[in-house]
Parts: structure tokens; C-alpha cells; sequence
């Protein structure tokens, strides 16, 4: 499963994601064999014509639908905006939209084995307003898009391949968040985490930290003895309420040349 950060800034909205595809393939009985990853040949952050450009979605969890990698579909998505939904969305309504075309995708192929599902965040902005909103959708299991961070004009949510990441902000690991609600006060937890001021970060800053934690996320599997799960070239967007998406090119990401 792909890392995915969204991070929520009083600028606009940052959206950042690992490129690695891990496929397990299966045999004739369903049996899963030793996974294969793959860097550098898609993307899992994708853009939308306008007059949806002040949308953009993440595909992170299965990568495969069918005999088709899941960011093949977008193609045909936005084929299907322009022809039928040609009107500008709210953000909740395009993400209503998006999980009803993968639902009706996953159905055609009679659903991936073992037990896997689509996740997708997105995230942008409605017509007219300056704050953000970003939606969580999973297939088959939570078609109807939840809103996350309701209500909070800044903050960050990572997502997928996060136990890294949580341990980096949060001060400990995600599985442990039972035991920390139960036996520390809000106080105590808030001293744990990572005092970063979201409130007065700069959209570039925020693109700066989306990248530092996907890419610390990357480089401590690699030295450790866990799957390695994250990877490939990291893909940035911003969005704001005026100019809409824009992406960060992904030598601006490495340092390339």
C-alpha cells in the first residue's frame, strides 16, 4: 500500500504520494505468491480537466482492477466528467462520483482476490470557498465519501503505509492508539507529538513536509526488516481556491537536473 499526506494549510492544500505499485499475484487456486514492486511506471495522484481542476485524487491500496493497473481507469474517468458532469462539482459530489465509476468497475471484474480494496482520498475546493475539504472513499467497503479533518482549516492526514509517519508526529506507533487513549490525557499526548505550527505554514513548507515524511517513510523501510511497501518518485500537488491545481514536477521533488 502506497503513503499518502494531505495536509491542510490557511494557503490551500497539499497532496503528496509514494509511486511504488506492490502486486501479489495469485495462482490458478488463489493462493497468493511472493509480491513483485514496481517504481517509475505510473502515478498515484491524479488531475481532472476544468472545470474540475480544483480537485485532485489519490488511488492508494490495490493497485490492480482486473487485468488493468487502477490509474488506467482515470483516463476514461475524465471522459466520463466531461460527457456527463461537464457542470463544476462540489468536492463532495465529485468524490460521490469517482466511488460510484470504481464501484461499477470493481463489479465488472468480480472484485481483486483476497480481500483487497480501492482507497482513494480527494481533496479540493467547492465554488466560492476558501477552505478546504478533503474526502475518503474505500471499495467495496465505504462507497459513500467521508469527509475527514471536518471542520479544521489546517492540520495533516497521512494515510495508507502511515505507521512510520505516526511514530514522526503523533510519537508513537499507530497500533498503540488504544493504549495511549487509555492510559494518557490529551495534555500528555499533545506533548508527544511533533510541535509543528500548522496553522502558520506556508504552502511551500507544507509541500516541504509532505515530502520529508514520505520520503523518510521510503528510506527507513529500506533499512528495515519490514515490507517495502513505499517508494518510486514522490508526486506533489497543491491547490487553492483562486489558481486552482498545480503540480510539482518530480525533479523539483528529487534535486534531478
Amino acid at each position: 500500500m502506497s503513503l499518502v499526506v494531505a495536509i491542510k494549510t490557511l494557503e490551500g492544500l497539499v497532496l503528496a504520494v509514494d509511486s511504488r505499485m506492490v502486486i501479489a499475484p495469485v495462482d490458478t487456486e488463489g493462493v497468493a505468491q511472493a509480491p513483485g514492486t514496481y517504481d517509475n511506471i505510473t502515478t498515484n495522484l491524479f488531475s481532472f480537466k476544468p472545470p474540475h481542476n480544483f480537485i485532485a485524487a489519490v488511488s492508494y491500496g490495490q493497485p490492480v482492477l482486473g487485468n488493468r493497473a487502477v490509474s488506467g481507469y482515470f483516463a476514461e474517468f475524465n471522459e466520463y466528467l466531461s460527457e456527463q458532469r461537464p457542470e463544476r462539482l462540489s468536492v463532495y459530489d465529485f468524490a460521490s462520483e469517482l466511488s460510484q465509476f470504481f464501484t461499477t468497475k470493481w463489479d465488472d471484474v468480480q472484485a481483486p482476490p483476497l480481500g483487497g480494496q480501492l482507497s482513494f482520498l480527494i481533496a479540493g475546493y467547492d465554488d466560492k470557498e476558501t477552505t478546504g475539504h478533503v474526502y475518503g472513499a474505500r471499495i467495496p467497503e465505504n462507497i459513500e465519501p467521508v469527509e475527514l479533518m471536518e471542520g479544521l482549516p489546517f492540520g495533516i492526514l497521512p494515510d495508507g503505509e502511515a505507521r512510520i509517519i505516526g511514530r514522526i508526529i503523533a510519537g508513537y506507533d499507530i497500533t498503540l492508539t488504544d493504549v495511549v487513549n487509555q492510559n494518557l490525557t490529551e495534555k500528555e499526548k499533545l506533548e508527544l507529538r511533533l510541535p509543528i505550527p500548522y496553522d502558520l505554514l506556508s504552502l511551500r513548507a507544507a509541500v516541504n513536509l509532505a515530502i520529508a515524511l514520505i520520503r523518510a517513510t521510503i528510506d527507513l523501510q529500506n533499512l528495515a526488516i519490514i515490507p517495502h511497501t513505499s517508494g518510486g518518485p514522490i508526486d506533489v500537488c497543491t491547490i487553492t481556491s483562486v489558481e486552482g491545481l498545480t503540480y510539482f514536477q518530480r525533479k523539483e521533488i528529487t534535486g534531478e537536473r
